[in-house]
C-alpha cells in the first residue's frame, strides 16, 4: 500500500502554510467540537460560527448564520483574527474542510487572546457523514 511517511502527517504546521511567526500551535490548540454543533444550534445558544475556508469555498456552501472572511488563501486568516476582536468573549466554533485549517486557525485565535475557542474535528466532511442533516 502506497501512504505518506508518518513524519509527513505529523507536520500540520508545515501542511497548510500559515505564516505567523513564533506561532506555536501546540501550546494553544483549541478544543474539539463534534456532535455539539447541532444541539448548540438547536439549543439557540449564543455562539459564532466561523468559515476558516477561502471565500470560493464558503460560496458553495456554508452552516446558518457562518461568518465567511474574504480571503483568497489560509495565510490571510490572520488578519481575520483581528478583525474579529468584537467576538472576543463570545464561544466561536470554527470550521473548514478537512479539519487541519480550522484548527490552525482556531490554535491562533486561541493565541490571540479569544478564550472560547472550539474547532469542529475533522471539517464539514467527516460532520455531513456523521451527521447527514443540514444545518
Amino acid at each position: 500500500a502506497l501512504g505518506f511517511p508518518y513524519s509527513f502527517c505529523d507536520q500540520i504546521s508545515k501542511l497548510i502554510p500559515f505564516g505567523a511567526q513564533g506561532f506555536q500551535m501546540t501550546i494553544a490548540k483549541a478544543l474539539n467540537l463534534e456532535p455539539e454543533l447541532k444541539k448548540l444550534y438547536d439549543s439557540k445558544a449564543d455562539f459564532i460560527v466561523l468559515d476558516a475556508r477561502n471565500d470560493y469555498e464558503s460560496k458553495i456552501g456554508k452552516f446558518k448564520n457562518a461568518i465567511t472572511p474574504q480571503i483568497e488563501v489560509f495565510r490571510d486568516f490572520k488578519k481575520v483574527a483581528n478583525d474579529l476582536k468584537k467576538y472576543k468573549k463570545r464561544k466561536i466554533v470554527m470550521y473548514c474542510t478537512g479539519g487541519i485549517r480550522c484548527e490552525k486557525a482556531s490554535a491562533y485565535m486561541k493565541g490571540k487572546g479569544y478564550k472560547k475557542v472550539y474547532h469542529l474535528k475533522d471539517g464539514i466532511l467527516k460532520y455531513i457523514e456523521d451527521e447527514k442533516e443540514e444545518i
